[in-house]
This record gives C-alpha cells, structure tokens and sequence, in this order.
C-alpha cells in the first residue's frame, strides 16, 4: 500500500502523509459539499482543512489540478472549486488487504462491520493465558491455584523407604516426637 506524500510549499521540510482512504473520504467529503450547496450534513473529516490547502497550492500544469473546497470561518461559507476532483477519481471500492485477514478470521462481517463478540472473545483469550484475563459465566472458569491438589507422592517415594541407600529407622521419629 503506497502513501499519498503531499509537500506544503509554504513548509517544504515537512511533508504530510496521507492514507488513500484517508483522501477517498476527504473527496466523499467534497462531494457532499457540492451536493448539499455548501451545507454538508457530515462532520468535518480530520486533516480535510490542511489537505486542501496544500493541494489548493499545488501548480496546476505541473502538479494537481484539481481542487478542493476550502471553508473561510470568518464568512462560514465554502469557496467555489473551479476544477473539482471528478467522480471515482479514486476507487471507490478501495479494500485495504488487513480487511481480507480480519474478515477470515472474523472479527469483520463481509458487510464491514466489527464483530464485536469475536473480538470480546478474542481479546479475553489473549489475556487469559497471562493471568489477566476474567473469567466469565459463559467460559470455562479460571483455576485459583490454591485449589488445586497437589500431586500424590509416588510409590517409590513411600513414608519410610530408604533415601540414598539408607535404610532409615521407623522408631527415630517417635523418639523425636517425645
């Protein structure tokens, strides 16, 4: 996925770095504005005001000529673009490739909304091996470790067998305990 660099020629040394989503929905956006006659129903998109103006600079015979609707605050009104971007200059069926994997695994419906059970359980998942996950009615409840038995001793390991070759003497314990 290619980023869209955009260089203000009012500050050369910090070019801005745009999405192509990002820019699909500052052109949704102006089209909005051209549709509703200055009047859009839509918030204000993040960084629309900044890429307009940079693109508004741009040399038209050498770099874009295409133009975006700018919004004066002092007026609150909408400039008039004399050469708007034309409809479906950008695809407009744009599908960034994390979308395939996250629809696979299916946090994502094909329609593109969030499943939010799967990643509920998904994220409790994630958390549980770590201790910090909480368990839930609907899940497998988390082991408190102080309930866990511990382990029965083997055979070989019995009360009273010799350690290291020793035979040890049952009735020095109770001499001890006296």
């Amino acid at each position: 996925m290619r980023m869209v660099i955009l260089f203000d020629p009012r500050n050369p040394d910090n070019p801005l770095v745009v999405h192509p989503l990002q820019l699909h929905i500052y052109l949704e956006y102006e089209l909005e504005i051209c549709q509703t006659r200055g009047h859009p129903r839509s918030p204000f998109p993040v960084g629309y005001e900044t890429v307009a103006n940079i693109l508004n600079l741009a040399n038209p015979a050498t770099e874009c000529q295409y133009r975006l609707a700018e919004y004066d605050h002092q007026t609150e009104t909408w400039s008039k673009v004399k050469t708007a971007f034309p409809t479906g200059f950008l695809l407009t069926a744009f599908v960034d490739p994390h979308l395939d994997l996250l629809t696979t695994l299916g946090f994502i419906t094909k329609q593109g909304n969030v499943d939010k059970q799967t990643v509920e359980d998904a994220v409790w998942a994630w958390q549980a091996p770590s201790g910090k996950g909480k368990a839930r009615a609907d899940k497998e409840m988390a082991i408190d470790p102080t309930d866990v038995p511990l382990p029965e001793d083997d055979e070989d390991d019995a009360e009273g067998e010799p350690e290291d070759g020793v035979e040890a003497d049952p009735m020095s314990d109770l001499s001890a305990a006296e």
